[in-house]
């Protein structure tokens, strides 16, 4: 509509599109801060909640990919997470069509934008699980085989809308199937674990190591109980997978999505720093080093022409 009358190509890069889509992945990132705390009031104080945005927003690689490289899929798959972590919790609240309708909507966008991200699929299937024991599994496999038409509708959605990259496939090229990757893949038996995190050359934990503090939460988040089962497996099954792709110097960008679970156990830590007052005297320094870092280090990759 704006293209052609200002003067410019309508071919999908000129400068209204650029701007349509810098303000789409801005809006985006505000649904998706928006939705994450009123997640993250349910089980944590304001004050707690009011400080995990910040690191998280600020202080991580996600103010990259929300703020400057909107385009890629990282900023919207965060958002959408916040969406399917806030229905889960709505259903094992109350059982509706609505709440496993929108759980199996977000499951389908996302895998829709990014197959891998089928793994979302663990959160509502192991939330409420409040601890790993065969008891506590055969409770949730219970609740599942009672609350199955809810699951059914859920899982209908997930496929029809996952199914939209196939058909489209088949449109464009001929094939149900088409691995656009070539020769990249998985190592699903020797994981750059090591490498993906700590290594220079990708150094997710490097470049962004605030997101220390999300795995020493582990600890305050199973001591606390607040859905742990759920979050953790997800988290260590996301890590395994985004450090078993081949060309692990890809960079930190592939964990940014689960920063939306990353912020429990952030959060966890982050009150109990807030009763511990040695504990705030060194840890609250700490939080503004890395923020500081990570504002210094996102200015620099694109404008500084330090890493150039």
């Amino acid at each position: 509509l704006l293209a052609e009358p200002l003067g410019l190509d309508a071919d999908g890069f000129s400068r209204p599109y650029q701007l349509a889509i810098q303000l789409g992945s801005l809006l985006m990132a505000l649904v998706g801060l928006w939705m994450l705390r009123k997640i993250l009031l349910k089980f944590f104080t304001d004050k707690t909640v009011s400080i995990v945005l910040l690191l998280v927003a600020i202080g991580t690689n996600y103010l990259n990919y929300a703020a400057i490289d909107g385009a890629m899929t990282h900023n919207w798959l965060f958002s959408w997470y916040t969406i399917l972590i806030y229905f889960t919790i709505q259903f094992h609240e109350k059982q509706t069509i609505k709440n496993a309708a929108m759980i199996g909507i977000s499951v389908g966008i996302m895998c829709l934008t990014r197959p891998t991200e089928i793994i979302s699929v663990i959160i509502p299937i192991l939330w409420d699980v409040k601890m790993l024991s065969i008891q506590a599994v055969k409770e949730k496999i219970k609740f599942i085989f009672v609350k199955i038409k809810y699951y059914v509708i859920a899982g209908i959605l997930v496929a029809l809308i996952g199914s939209i990259q196939l058909f489209y496939w088949k449109y464009v090229g001929g094939e149900w199937f088409i691995y656009s990757y070539e020769n990249q893949g998985f190592t699903w038996l020797h994981p750059h674990f090591a490498d993906y995190a700590l290594s220079y050359r990708s150094g997710w934990l490097v470049y962004s190591p605030m997101m220390i503090f999300g795995f020493i939460g582990f600890y305050f988040l199973i001591r606390r109980n607040i859905h742990a089962v759920a979050i953790i497996s997800f988290l260590l099954v996301n890590f395994y997978i985004v450090s078993a792709w081949d060309i692990w110097w890809y960079g930190g960008r592939a964990m940014v999505q689960s920063y939306a679970l990353f912020a429990f156990p952030i959060a966890a830590f982050v009150e109990y720093v807030q009763q511990q007052k040695f504990l705030k005297v060194f840890i609250y320094p700490i939080f503004v080093v890395f923020l500081l870092y990570n504002l210094w280090y996102t200015y620099h990759l694109h404008y500084g022409n330090i890493f150039g």
